[in-house]
C-alpha cells in the first residue's frame, strides 16, 4: 500500500474533527462522495456539514484497507465516531 494513502486519510479525519473546512477541502476530490447511516453526501454537503450540523468529538480508525486499481486507490477505513449532531 502507497504509504501516502492512509497519510492523506489521517490528514482529512484531522481536519475534519478540527471543523477546519479550508485544510479539508483540498484533500477531497470534487467527485468525492460520504456514504454515512442514513445520507449520501458529496463534497460540498459534507464540508457544509462540519461545524455547523455536526460536530465530531473523536474519531478511531479500527480497520483500514487500501485497494489498488490501476492508478485509483480506493480507501476504506472502519471507524468509531463519537459526534454531537444538531
Amino acid at each position: 500500500m502507497p504509504p501516502d494513502i492512509p497519510n492523506l486519510s489521517a490528514r482529512l479525519w484531522h481536519a475534519l474533527l478540527q471543523a477546519d473546512k479550508a485544510a479539508a477541502a483540498p484533500l477531497i476530490d470534487d467527485a468525492a462522495v460520504f456514504v454515512h447511516m442514513g445520507a449520501t453526501l458529496d463534497k460540498t454537503q459534507e464540508l457544509d456539514a462540519i461545524g455547523s450540523l455536526i460536530r465530531l468529538k473523536k474519531l478511531d480508525v479500527e480497520e483500514q484497507s487500501v485497494r489498488l486499481i490501476g492508478t485509483t486507490a480506493i480507501l476504506l477505513n472502519k471507524i468509531r465516531l463519537t459526534a454531537v449532531v444538531n
